[in-house]
């Protein structure tokens, strides 16, 4: 679209018009052009392709990070009764605002009921 648009610039069309006529606002024009501007096609599908891994791997720390925290937590103290751990489960899924299932498979166990 970017280089549609800069084709029909250079053939005397206004940056308003020309942004109307892909359905997109004049902001978004100069955005892209800021970003996007100068760069080849295999170079935005690269780009792209970085910025997706980028996402899947910030949430892969972010899950193992909540882990870690659940695993810190679940082990804090010398618990033995069923109950006592029972109790902190769920008052360890409250604290960190994580489902049941997730804390439980953190560490392993079956679910609590």
């Amino acid at each position: 679209m970017l280089r549609d648009a800069e084709i029909q610039l250079s053939h005397g069309k206004s940056v308003k018009l020309v942004s109307r006529e892909l359905g997109i606002t004049e902001q978004t024009y100069y955005r892209w052009r800021k970003e996007y501007g100068g760069m080849k096609v295999f170079q935005e599908r690269r780009l792209k392709e970085l910025e997706q891994e980028n996402a899947r791997l910030k949430r892969a720390a972010a899950d193992l990070t909540l882990d870690k925290l659940i695993l810190r937590e679940a082990l804090e103290g010398n618990y033995q009764a069923q109950s006592v751990v029972a109790h902190k489960f769920f008052r360890l899924c409250e604290e960190l605002e994580v489902a049941e299932r997730r804390a439980c498979s953190a560490v392993r166990k079956f679910r609590l009921t």
